[in-house]
């Protein structure tokens, strides 16, 4: 085995290059560190077997994630970005057969809890709360984007909010939670 791989970039006019250059939508570029297909490939193939699970702190535009489910590996993918979130969930269901997507919700702790569930617990009292917010993100049933995100208290709040402003609850294919917390030391 050479130590050296040689691996072509990506295809110009590839799946992935047409999502991100439809005409009139808002996609975020290329991942400034999205690697080749095959370069994620020869990685996984080496190093997991099938049915491992892999993790994907810094998922990007999801090549990791696409990788491993052709490679019929489990992947969790954790990402900061709402424009990447989007652009690796499109691109995940554009490129296979079916996608079961599981999202509870978008949680960031710096000191997350050892064992407890209870968010009390979580923050030290000292802290305080200068900032709370629950979004709803609607993921469209055709284009596979956020067709509409809305702050509410509530589910059916957010449902509520989103047939006000025209769509019919079939334009929704999923709805993605996020909970925000900010607090001062």
């Amino acid at each position: 085995m050479k130590s050296v791989w040689e691996i072509s970039a990506r295809e110009r006019r590839s799946p992935d290059w047409r999502l991100r250059h439809q005409a009139g939508r808002a996609i975020p570029p290329k991942h400034p560190t999205q690697k080749p297909v095959a370069l994620l490939e020869r990685i996984l193939l080496a190093s997991t077997n099938e049915g491992d699970t892999v993790l994907d702190p810094f998922l990007g535009g999801g090549t990791t994630l696409l990788t491993a489910f052709r490679l019929r590996r489990r992947a969790i993918g954790c990402e900061l970005s709402l424009d990447y979130i989007n652009l690796s969930i499109r691109r995940l269901c554009s490129n296979l057969v079916q996608v079961n997507l599981s999202v509870a919700s978008v949680q960031f702790s710096v000191d997350p809890p050892l064992d407890s569930v209870d968010r009390s617990k979580c923050v030290p009292s000292s802290l305080q709360l200068v900032q709370q917010e629950l979004r709803f993100h609607f993921i469209g049933r055709t284009d596979r984007r956020v067709i509409f995100s809305t702050e509410a208290g509530s589910l059916d709040e957010a449902r509520q909010k989103f047939r006000a402003s025209g769509h019919p609850d079939s334009d929704a294919l999923f709805i993605i939670k996020t909970e925000t917390e900010i607090y001062l030391a």
